[in-house]
């Protein structure tokens, strides 16, 4: 099975100029999680809804930043030709749970997801569960960033 065979179409997007107010309600009224962040109709970074919640500890003016500000500016992305195993071991080995689908021209065509996955190659028996688990595992794995304190006192 192909990515391109259970990605998400149109793919959601916003410029790198975009405030983030505007971002945030693109992401709200569209159901989605991240935008794929373009530059003159090319792939410049990924703003994710994480990246918008810690935009909120750190900016004064969140709601006229740019995305460009604090958009993910390095993108892992898979083909949309690929077959949905390797995008999934690219999503376990960069610990990133959405990948834009490039198309033979370098556009981007869609998104695909960890729940894409879930959802269309697991009941299709195009991906087996252990690996399914297996990737799971890798990206809950992926931040180390926040530790709870556990000490006692």
């Amino acid at each position: 099975m192909t990515v391109q065979e259970i990605m998400s179409q149109p793919v959601h997007a916003c410029t790198i100029n975009t405030n983030l107010a505007a971002a945030s309600d693109r992401m709200r009224a569209t159901g989605c999680g991240a935008l794929v962040a373009l530059w003159h109709g090319r792939l410049a970074g990924i703003l994710t809804d994480r990246d918008l919640a810690l935009a909120i500890g750190v900016m004064r003016d969140c709601e006229h930043a740019p995305v460009g500000e604090i958009m993910t500016r390095v993108v892992h992305t898979c083909r949309s030709s690929d077959d949905v195993r390797i995008a999934l071991e690219t999503m376990a080995r960069f610990k990133v749970r959405r990948l834009p689908v490039l198309g033979v021209t370098g556009d981007v065509d869609g998104m695909i997801s960890v729940d894409d996955i879930i959802l269309w190659a697991i009941p299709e028996g195009a991906i087996d569960t252990s690996a399914l688990t297996d990737a799971l595992r890798s990206l809950c794995a992926a931040s180390t960033a926040y530790a709870p304190d556990t000490s006692e006192g």
